[in-house]
């Protein structure tokens, strides 16, 4: 009975699957220690994540660009997870592209936010320079 089990394989298990994922997927920080692909389907066509991170670390224009495009995509990979019948092995694809996605709009936030001046650099200076002189 279990190997006719593989043999036919249920919609509703993989249907399941997917939304397991999907759930997994909108957890704030999902892209912490999972499997993720290096290259995300963008404009059309296949690119690599790190090379359009590295593009846009150039541009504050291209980066908020491109911000606002990975999260379309993000949006059409959760729309995909829910609404598209698909097999266990395409959904898991699906799933490691958006945390590859995911990660990538982190970075491109993280990078913003570095590079903005912290209104306490002095204080956080002075406080150092007073323990080191104590």
């Amino acid at each position: 009975m279990s190997a006719r089990m593989y043999d036919d394989p249920n919609p509703e298990d993989d249907q399941r699957y997917c939304i397991e994922l999907l759930a997994k997927l909108e957890r704030p920080l999902s892209f912490i220690g999972e499997k993720r692909n290096r290259f995300i389907l963008f404009k059309g066509q296949w690119m690599d994540v790190d090379r359009l991170l590295e593009d846009a670390s150039k541009d504050p224009r291209k980066r908020d660009g491109l911000r606002q495009e990975l999260m379309g995509r993000l949006g059409e990979i959760k729309e995909q997870l829910t609404s598209t019948c698909m097999t266990r092995e395409e959904a898991i694809d699906l799933f490691e592209e958006g945390v590859a996605v995911k990660r990538a709009i982190h970075l491109l936030g993280s990078v913003a936010q570095s590079r903005e001046e912290d209104p306490h650099s002095d204080i956080r200076r002075w406080l150092a320079y007073g323990r080191r002189i104590s």
